[in-house]
């Protein structure tokens, strides 16, 4: 369905230049119907208003198509979802090797040695002073009503840099998949594509986002989860900052 809506889309211009051509044709046997109408004779009226109906037929038909084609290219079109499709990574699995070790050699016996009593001198106190608590910075969470689409790491503000991890929840009815995305809030910038789910999660680790090839700056970043049949509600928006 989507293939013949994009081909339809691509020779939309050719089909609207056929639709017209063959329209010119019917307009001008559609006046020259109701020309041979005024006709004092009975049987060329009546032949002209069986030319008239047909030509009415024929503009009709050509303006549906037109009309067919320019509401597939205006609200049909863009309504398609494109489903990134990502190659399906298959675990590895690290077989473990002991390292052989050489056994220490059992112990030497030593004298012993019998120590004479001396007087220790008394120790004196010293204050030690307590360790002060590091306040840890609260994550600010963004402002994503919908419980099934939300982002709870990073934070609104964070500062990111490496991999980072993301958390939060991807679950609605009828769910289909959900990806990140991000944009530049430094420059005009559009939507940029980093992971892609098939599997529904509930307050876990979402997936990861490397930040290294992206230059230092604001970004926005965002996650959209989207049901069997393409719709998607709000994305979950949450701003942040990438320094190296």
């Amino acid at each position: 369905m989507q293939d013949l809506v994009r081909l339809i889309v691509k020779y939309a211009t050719a089909i609207y230049v056929i639709c017209g051509l063959l329209l010119i044709p019917f307009l001008g046997a559609f006046q020259k119907a109701r020309l041979d109408r005024r006709s004092i004779f009975p049987l060329e009226k009546e032949n002209a208003t069986k030319r008239l109906r047909h030509s009415l037929v024929g503009i009709a038909l050509l303006l549906g198509i037109a009309g067919g084609i320019y509401y597939i290219s205006s609200y049909v079109e863009p309504t398609i979802v494109e489903v990134d499709e990502t190659p399906t990574s298959t675990p590895t699995i690290s077989i473990l090797f002991a390292t052989p070790t050489n056994s220490p050699a059992p112990p030497t016996e030593t004298p012993e040695i019998t120590p004479t009593a001396t007087r220790r001198p008394r120790p004196t106190p010293q204050a030690t002073a307590e360790p002060t608590d590091t306040p840890t910075p609260e994550i600010v969470l963004p402002n994503c009503p919908n419980p099934g689409v939300r982002i709870v790491s990073p934070g609104v503000n964070s500062v990111l840099n490496g991999t980072v991890e993301i958390r939060g929840s991807a679950i609605i009815d009828n769910f289909g998949y959900y990806k990140f995305e991000f944009q530049s809030l430094s420059i005009a910038d559009e939507w940029h594509h980093v992971y892609t789910g098939e599997q529904a999660v509930s307050a876990g680790v979402l997936g990861y986002w490397s930040v290294d090839p992206l230059p230092a700056g604001e970004y926005l970043f965002q996650l959209v989860v989207v049901d069997a049949t393409g719709n998607y509600p709000p994305p979950c928006q949450v701003r942040v900052t990438i320094e190296h």
